[in-house]
């Protein structure tokens, strides 16, 4: 994905990294926590959307369905 606005700033860019994987790998040993997140898509498509401009990326996943994993 391309870097995406993560504020209500739209000159602020950020980047979303989305990797998928068969099951769940282990938490970033440096990582200060990890909240569970679940994604579910009937389309096989993920949109990343802006509070206020709209859709900032999209991206097509391996499959439709539901996708478990943390962030």
């Amino acid at each position: 994905m391309r870097p995406l606005p993560a504020s209500l700033q739209a000159d602020i860019p950020a980047q979303v990294d989305i990797r998928i994987w068969d099951a769940p790998p282990p938490a970033p040993g440096d990582a200060e926590g990890h909240p569970a997140i679940t994604l579910e898509s009937e389309t096989g498509a993920l949109v990343v959307n802006q509070l206020s401009y709209g859709p900032a990326g999209d991206m097509t996943l391996p499959r439709p369905g539901m996708y478990r994993g943390t962030a």
